[in-house]
């Protein structure tokens, strides 16, 4: 058996609107891989490492270096993005990530009442994407709007 544990912390943003959309449950505590935008705290960090526990890790040493990654990168970041609109640069800071949350940035600002910009966050997505993603994330739209205009 192995004496050693390696290991990543895992952050992302999780949209409701997905689930939503999708006519699926919203998880009452969304894992990492219900977010549409994830990443590890190493791209945060600029170290290119997981967390290690070896025989000879100093534990105390370990928890000071991820209190401190916490506190001057995780936190920080989260506070950058703390508004759905700031959500629109995480594509600008993070360009070499191949998912983009982009659609459903845009979605959900429409459903929260900012139907010109997400409309427009939605409409530069779809102009970049293949035809039947489009497709779908209009057709979320349209639903979108009906239901806005039966309120």
């Amino acid at each position: 058996m192995d004496d050693n544990v390696s290991f990543y912390l895992n952050i992302g943003f999780f949209f409701p609107i997905v689930n939503e959309l999708n006519g699926q449950a919203i998880p009452k505590n969304p894992k990492e891989y219900d977010c549409i935008f994830r990443i590890r705290t190493n791209s945060l960090t600029g170290r290119n490492q997981a967390y290690d526990i070896l025989p000879e890790t100093d534990l105390n040493e370990l928890r000071t270096l991820i209190e401190t990654d916490l506190t001057d990168h995780v936190i920080p970041f989260f506070e950058r993005y703390n508004e759905l609109e700031d959500c629109l640069n995480l594509k600008n800071e993070f360009q070499d990530l191949h998912s983009s949350a982009e659609p459903y940035i845009g979605l959900a600002m429409m459903k929260n009442g900012n139907k010109e910009l997400g409309d427009k966050t939605l409409i530069n997505f779809v102009e970049m994407t293949h035809k039947e993603y489009a497709e779908t994330l209009l057709g979320y739209r349209d639903e979108l709007t009906k239901a806005g205009n039966k309120r």
